[in-house]
């Protein structure tokens, strides 16, 4: 899937368009991009269920996640049922407090857009560094490029 930057930044320029036009504020922006990210630590769980042992190594969770895929990788969060769920708790969090419930949602549905367009293409990038495989789509350094200057935009 999407790298961690990817699935941060997205959520986070979007939420930075919504407090520049007045509705958010930097911190809701700043909750969209880490739930953003925080989405895959289903990936995780998903590790520690099935490894034999080194549960909670991180970097084999991550090599398991990009590379080696012994087992599903995703938990129902990033299936229909995780996107039903999600917004049926976003729908009765939104009366209590919207800034909230909407800044939660554009980070769990813009992970869901991204993962979804990973399916759709599968040219990347491949290397390892430090013993961390890495795979990137090959059009994903220029969306980071893209987002992290219009986020500069956004700042100034």
């Amino acid at each position: 899937s999407m790298l961690p930057q990817t699935h941060f930044l997205l959520p986070f320029f979007l939420g930075g368009i919504l407090t520049r036009l007045g509705y958010f504020t930097w911190e809701y922006a700043l909750l969209a991009g880490i739930i953003g990210v925080l989405v895959d630590v289903d990936h995780l769980f998903e590790h520690v269920a099935h490894a034999k042992k080194d549960k909670w190594d991180l970097r084999k969770t991550w090599n398991q996640s990009i590379v080696w895929h012994h087992w599903k990788q995703r938990s129902f969060l990033h299936h229909k049922s995780g996107e039903y769920l999600v917004t049926a708790l976003l729908l009765i969090l939104a009366p209590l407090n919207w800034s909230i419930s909407l800044a939660l949602g554009i980070g769990y549905y813009t992970h869901i857009v991204l993962d979804d367009i990973h399916y759709q293409k599968e040219e990347y990038y491949r290397f390892s560094l430090f013993g961390w495989n890495v795979r990137e789509e090959h059009h994903e350094p220029l969306l980071d490029t893209a987002l992290f200057i219009g986020i500069t935009v956004l700042l100034l």
